[in-house]
C-alpha cells in the first residue's frame, strides 16, 4: 500500500475505537495493537467480531474502519477485493475515498468513477488527491473527459498550493516547478523557489535538481556556483545520473583558482557510468587539452571517444565525431578500432563492430546536429533537451503511481 495511505489505518481506528478502551494505556499503540490482531483472523467478519467490545457502536461498525480492516487483510487473502470494493462503496473520509479511487483504478479501470471520488476526496481536504487533481487541471489531461474539466491554472494553482501546504511533497515541487517555468501557472519566482527549497529539504530529487539549475543560471536566486554543485549532488545519490553531469558543468564554469579538476573528472565519469553519454565527450575533451593538473593524455581521451562514438544518441555521436577530428583527424570508424591493435584483434573488432560503425557512419555523414566549439558539449539548451523526461512529469498523470 502507497506509504502515505498506510496512515489511514491507525487513524481511522483512534477515530473509530471506543475511547473507554484505553484508560490504562496509549491510545494509539492499544488501538495498532487491536488492528494487528483483528488483521489475523481467518475472515472479515471475524475480525469485525473480534473488534466489537472496542467499537463505539458494535452494531454498525464505521465502514472506514472495516475497509481499514479489509485493506490490511488484503496480502493475506482473507479479505477479497470484492469485499473491500463493497466495503469502500460506503466510505466517506477523504482518505477512503481516495482509496477507493485508486482501487476502481486497479481493479476495474473504471476511470470516471476513480475521478469523481478523486475530486470528492480533494474537496474532503485530502492533500494527496488534491495533489492529482491539481496536477490534472495543470496539465488538462483528466481521467475521464467530464464538464468543467479542462485544463485551468487558477485551480491547478488552488488545489496543489493547498496539497503543498499539507505537506504532500510531490506537490511542493510540481507548485514550484510551474511557478518557475509558468507551466499553466502564472510566473512567481519567489514563490517558486520557496517550494522548491521545501521539497528538496523533504529529499525530493527533482526540486533539489531544479533548485540547483536555478542557483547554476540565477533563475529566481543570486547565482551560486557552490550552491548548485551541492544540489545537483544530493539529488545524483538519489540516481539522477544528469545531476552529475550538471555539477561537472558547474564545477568547471567557476575561476580557475576554485575550480576542481579531480571533482570534475569524478562527476562526469559517475555520470558517464549512469548513461549520460555526452560526459565520455566532454572526459575526452578534458584529456585532450588538458585542465589545471590534469595532464594532456591523447591516448585516453580517444579511448573515451571510441565510447561515445557507440552512443545510441546521435547527438552524441556528431559531438564525438566533431571531436575526433581534433584528435588528429581520424575517422569515426578508427575510433570504434583503436590503432594500436594486433592483426587477430583487428579482425574481431571488424566483425564485432561493423553493424554499429556501418549505423554511426550513416547518422555522421547525414548531417545530423552540427559539433564543434570549445567547452563542455552541452550548453543549457541541450540540457533542457535532455532534462525533457523530467520537465515533462509536471504535464503528465501517471497512473502507476496512483496505484497501491
Amino acid at each position: 500500500m502507497d506509504k502515505r495511505i498506510s496512515g489511514i489505518v491507525l487513524g481511522i481506528a483512534l477515530a473509530t475505537i471506543a475511547p473507554a478502551a484505553f484508560a490504562e494505556e496509549s491510545r494509539s499503540e492499544r488501538a495498532a495493537q487491536i488492528l494487528a490482531e483483528a488483521a489475523e483472523q481467518p475472515s472479515l467478519e471475524a475480525a469485525l467480531e473480534l473488534l466489537k467490545p472496542n467499537l463505539a457502536d458494535p452494531e454498525t461498525p464505521d465502514p472506514d474502519l472495516v475497509s481499514t480492516i479489509c485493506l490490511n487483510m488484503i496480502a493475506a487473502g482473507t479479505c477479497t477485493n470484492a469485499q473491500l470494493l463493497a466495503t469502500l462503496e460506503r466510505a466517506d473520509s477523504g482518505e477512503m475515498v481516495f482509496v477507493r479511487a485508486l482501487k476502481r483504478l486497479e481493479l476495474l479501470d473504471d476511470r470516471a468513477s476513480a475521478q469523481a471520488d478523486i475530486i470528492a476526496a480533494a474537496e474532503l481536504g485530502l492533500a494527496r488527491a488534491e495533489f492529482f487533481l491539481g496536477e490534472m487541471y495543470l496539465s488538462g489531461e483528466f481521467l475521464s473527459p467530464g464538464p468543467d474539466l479542462e485544463q485551468d491554472g487558477e485551480k491547478a494553482q488552488r488545489y496543489l498550493s493547498s496539497a503543498a501546504e499539507s505537506g504532500d511533497t510531490d506537490a511542493m515541487f510540481a507548485v514550484g516547478f510551474a511557478m518557475m517555468h509558468g507551466g499553466g501557472i502564472d510566473e512567481n519566482h519567489y514563490e517558486g523557489i520557496y517550494w522548491l527549497e521545501q521539497a528538496a529539504a523533504a529529499g525530493v530529487a527533482r526540486a533539489q535538481f531544479e533548485l540547483a539549475y536555478a542557483y547554476q543560471t540565477g533563475l529566481g536566486v543570486a547565482q551560486n556556483a557552490d550552491e548548485a554543485v551541492e544540489l545537483f549532488l544530493d539529488a545524483a545519490e538519489q540516481g539522477n545520473a544528469l545531476a552529475y553531469y550538471e555539477a561537472a558543468r558547474t564545477e568547471l564554469g567557476k575561476s580557475h583558482v576554485r575550480r576542481d579538476v579531480t571533482a570534475i573528472l569524478r562527476y562526469l565519469e559517475s555520470a558517464a557510468e549512469g548513461g549520460v553519454d555526452m560526459a565520455l565527450v566532454d572526459l575526452a575533451r578534458l584529456h585532450d587539452r588538458g585542465l589545471g593538473h590534469l595532464e594532456r593524455d591523447t591516448k585516453k581521451a580517444r579511448s573515451y571517444l571510441a565510447m561515445a562514438a557507440k552512443s545510441a544518441d546521435p547527438r552524441v555521436v556528431e559531438a564525438a565525431r566533431a571531436e575526433s577530428g581534433r584528435l588528429g583527424g581520424e575517422s569515426i570508424a578508427d575510433l570504434i578500432r583503436p590503432p594500436a591493435q594486433s592483426g587477430a584483434e583487428k579482425v574481431g573488432a571488424f566483425f564485432r563492430d561493423l553493424l554499429v560503425t556501418a549505423v554511426i557512419l550513416d547518422i555522421a555523414t547525414g548531417g545530423g546536429l552540427s559539433g564543434g566549439g570549445d567547452g563542455m558539449a552541452l550548453n543549457n539548451k541541450h540540457y533542457a533537451e535532455q532534462d525533457a523526461q523530467i520537465r515533462q512529469w509536471s504535464q503528465d498523470i501517471s497512473l502507476d503511481a496512483m496505484s497501491m
